[in-house]
């Protein structure tokens, strides 16, 4: 079930995968990182660099006492071979991948980026939050196919 924003578009806003009872993994977590991102955005305002928001957004999470990793390291592998390292921009408490980005709205081509990172860490959540916009915007999405 996806339960979109009220514009129905489900890429502007909030887009949560849902599960039963209307909760998802990690709800506790995810709630408190979209509040931490909302008191950066207002703080700071709009249109920055990503790199200003997500320094801020790692001192917010410190003050809340949520563990992170700033630009964690994973190694890629195609066909059992090493091809390569996905940087994440921040990781929170190890179980919830943060995607911070300054674009006029959040593309498909970044909820993709998400769901493979989300493939290759083998992480179940994962939320983008585009700091552009005058109100800050964000999705949510669960890796539902995790092995």
């Amino acid at each position: 079930m996806i339960c979109k924003n009220k514009n129905n578009d489900g890429l502007n806003g909030f887009t949560d995968f849902c599960m039963k009872d209307n909760s998802h993994p990690h709800m506790e977590l995810t709630e408190r990182l979209i509040g931490a991102a909302m008191t950066v955005h207002r703080e700071l305002g709009l249109g920055l660099d990503e790199k200003i928001y997500e320094n801020a957004f790692c001192i917010e999470m410190g003050e809340l006492g949520i563990p992170f990793t700033q630009q964690k390291q994973y190694p890629v592998h195609y066909r059992s071979r090493y091809v390569g390292k996905l940087v994440t921009d921040l990781v929170a408490d190890e179980r919830v991948i943060l995607e911070l980005k300054v674009a006029d709205t959040i593309h498909q081509t970044h909820v993709a980026q998400l769901l493979s990172y989300l493939a290759i860490t083998k992480l179940q959540v994962g939320l983008i939050f585009n700091f552009k916009t005058a109100s800050l915007t964000f999705q949510r999405h669960a890796n539902i196919y995790r092995k």
